[in-house]
C-alpha cells in the first residue's frame, strides 16, 4: 500500500490532537517521535510500486527516510527550546508539515503536488510565529506567509500553462511539444521555477530567509532548513527528468542565473553580518546557488551532482543546528557571544568548527567533496566561467567561517557575559544535558567519515537519481 508512510504519521498527529488535554507536555515529544519511527520503518518495509498519483522508487524512499529521521532528531533534540506549554501545537504542525514533505516527494502528478506543497507549507508559516518572544516574530512570519502565496500563485500558475501544452495532470514528457506550443512551456516553466525556487530560498526570492532565520523557534529553523529543501529537491529531480523541462533553453538560464547571483549575493551579505542566525541564513542563500548551478546543465548528471550536494548540506547545517539549538538556551545570538566558547564547551565548539570547515569546503570533509563534485560536472560541461565566479566566492566565505572559529578558540574577552559569569563546569551543564555532548560530536564525526570515504555517498545518491529515468 503505497500511502502507508503518509497514513501512518496522520494517524499518530490525530491521536496527539486527541490527548492533548490528557497528557503531561513531555509525552508529546515521545509520541512524535515513535509516530516519525514507525513511518520511517514502514518507508523502508512498504516496497516500490506506482499509480496515476504516487510513485515510490528509490529517490522516494530515501527522501521519505531521510524527512522522517530528520524531523524526529530536530523533534527531540530541541525539545528544550521551547516552553512546555506549546509542545502539542509545535509538534501537533511538525507532523502535519512533515506529511506534506511526504506527499511533494512522492507525487507523481501535478495536484498532487501542489496539494503536499501547500500541506507542507501552512503548518510551517504557523510555526514561526507561534511563539512571539522575537520582537520581530510577527513581521517575518507575515513576509514569509506573504511570500509563500505568492510562490504558490506562481506554482499554480506555471502548472496550468504545462497542462495547456501537455493535456495531462500527470507527469508527463514534454519534450516532443510541438513548436507552436513551445512559448507557452517556456512561460509556465518559468512561473513554476519561481514557485519552487522560493521554498529553496534563492536569489532573487530570499528576501524571507534572513527574517525568518532570526526571529523563528530555533527548533522551527533547523526544520526549515533541512526538510523542505529535502522535499522540494526530490520533487525537482523527478519533475526534471521525467518532463524534461532541463531540455527547455529558459529554465537552464533560470537555472544559472538564480545559480550565479544567490552565492554572489548570500556570501557578501554574510560577510557583513554580525547576528549568528542571519549569518547562516545568508549563508544557506549562497549555498542554495551551488544546489542550483548544476541543474543548469541539460544532462543526468547534474540532477545527480545537485542531489548530492543537497544531501551533504543537509548533513553539514544538522550538525551545525545542533551546536546552535544548544547555545540557544543561554541566549548566545551574536558572533561576539561565541568568544571562549571552546573553553567552556568543547564538544560543542569542536563540532561548530567541523561544520564550518565544512561548509567552506576544507578537505577532507564532505563539504570539500560536494563541491569538488559540482564543479568537476561544470568544468566537464565548459562551463569554466561559472567555476571562476562559484570558486571565487566560496574562498570569500571562508572569511566569515574562520571569523566565528577566531571567535570561539582565540578570544576569551566576552566569555563571563555569555555564561552569566558562572564557573564553567556550571555554565555547561546549564547550556546542554550532558547526554546531548556525545550526539552532537557524533554528528561531527560523520562530516569526516563521509569526507574520507566518499566514493559509497556519490555512488548510491547517482543510482538513486538515475532510477527515477529507469523507472
Amino acid at each position: 500500500m503505497i500511502l502507508y508512510p503518509e497514513l501512518l504519521l496522520v494517524s499518530t498527529t490525530l491521536l496527539t490532537v486527541l490527548l492533548c488535554g490528557c497528557l503531561k507536555s513531555e509525552r508529546f515529544v515521545l509520541i512524535t517521535v515513535v509516530g516519525l519511527l514507525v513511518s520511517a520503518m514502514a518507508v523502508l518495509l512498504n516496497g516500490q510500486g506506482s499509480d496515476t498519483l504516487w510513485r515510490v522508487d528509490s529517490l522516494t524512499q530515501l527522501s521519505q527516510l531521510l524527512v522522517l529521521l530528520l524531523s524526529g532528531w530536530i523533534g527531540y533534540y530541541g525539545r528544550h527550546t521551547f516552553p512546555k506549554k506549546s509542545a502539542p501545537y509545535i509538534y501537533i504542525l511538525l507532523m502535519l508539515a512533515t506529511v506534506g514533505a511526504l506527499v511533494v516527494i512522492a507525487a507523481n502528478s501535478w495536484p498532487l503536488f501542489y496539494v503536499g506543497l501547500e500541506l507542507m507549507a501552512l503548518p510551517t508559516y504557523a510555526l514561526c510565529v507561534i511563539e512571539k518572544t522575537h520582537p520581530t516574530a510577527s513581521e517575518a512570519s507575515l513576509k514569509y506567509f506573504v511570500m509563500g502565496v505568492i510562490a504558490s500563485i506562481f506554482i499554480l500558475y506555471g502548472i496550468s500553462f504545462i497542462y495547456l501544452v501537455s493535456a495531462d495532470m500527470g507527469y508527463t514528457s514534454l519534450v516532443a511539444v510541438d513548436s507552436s506550443m513551445r512559448w507557452y512551456l517556456s512561460i509556465g516553466s518559468v512561473f513554476l521555477l519561481s514557485g519552487i525556487l522560493f521554498k529553496f530560498g534563492v536569489a532573487p526570492f530570499h528576501m524571507w530567509v534572513p527574517d525568518i532565520y532570526e526571529s523563528a523557534p530555533i527548533m522551527v529553523v533547523n526544520w526549515i532548513a533541512v526538510v523542505p529543501k529535502i522535499a522540494m529537491m526530490s520533487a525537482l529531480v523527478r519533475i526534471l527528468s521525467v518532463t524534461g523541462l532541463n531540455q527547455v533553453p529558459v529554465v537552464l538560464q533560470v537555472f544559472m542565473l538564480s545559480a550565479l547571483l544567490s552565492i554572489g549575493y548570500g556570501v557578501l551579505m554574510a560577510t557583513q553580518q554580525k547576528n549568528l542566525r542571519r549569518l547562516i541564513g545568508y549563508a544557506s542563500i549562497a549555498h542554495m546557488g551551488l544546489v542550483m548551478l548544476p541543474l543548469s546543465l541539460p544532462t543526468q548528471n547534474g540532477l545527480s551532482s545537485a542531489f548530492i550536494y543537497l544531501v551533504g548540506y543537509v548533513l553539514i547545517t544538522t550538525t551545525a543546528f545542533s551546536v546552535l539549538i544548544a547555545l540557544s538556551q543561554r541566549g548566545v545570538e551574536k558572533l561576539a557571544d561565541l568568544e571562549g566558547m571552546a573553553r567552556v564547551l568543547p564538544h560543542e565548539a569542536y563540532t561548530l568548527l567541523l561544520s564550518l570547515a565544512a561548509m567552506a569546503g576544507i578537505p577532507p570533509l564532505v563539504g570539500f567533496m560536494i563541491k569538488l563534485n559540482v564543479f568537476n560536472e561544470l568544468v566537464v560541461a565548459g562551463h569554466i566561467k561559472s567555476v571562476i565566479w562559484a570558486v571565487s566566492f566560496v574562498a570569500i566565505s571562508g572569511y566569515y567561517y574562520m571569523s566565528m572559529v577566531r571567535h570561539m578558540f582565540f578570544n576569551e574577552t566576552g566569555q563571563l557575559e555569555v555564561l552569566g559569569g558562572k564557573g564553567l563546569k556550571e555554565a555547561s551543564e546549564t547550556i546542554v544535558p550532558s547526554d546531548s555532548n556525545y550526539a552532537v560530536l557524533a554528528w561531527g564525526f560523520g562530516l569526516i567519515i563521509l569526507g574520507i570515504l566518499p566514493q559509497s555517498l556519490l555512488f548510491q545518491l547517482t543510482q538513486v537519481v538515475n532510477s527515477v529515468v529507469v523507472s
